[in-house]
């Protein structure tokens, strides 16, 4: 499946503010990525630095 297949099934709001700048995916990506345990740049870090990022990634 392609990424435009997987983005097909999304809102047709998210669609127009992601044309229009108004979602930043690349921070999207990264807060998903560290949810489950791989950092920024797709390295799995170890547990204390995971936690960090983490801690970073979902302030409050």
């Amino acid at each position: 499946m392609t990424l435009a297949e997987h983005l097909q099934s999304l809102p047709i709001e998210w669609l127009i503010a992601m044309a229009r700048g108004g979602i930043d995916a690349q921070a999207i990506a990264v807060e998903l990525m560290t949810g489950r345990g791989v950092d920024g740049e797709g390295s799995h870090p170890n547990s204390w630095e995971a936690a960090y990022l983490a801690r970073d990634a979902f302030p409050g």
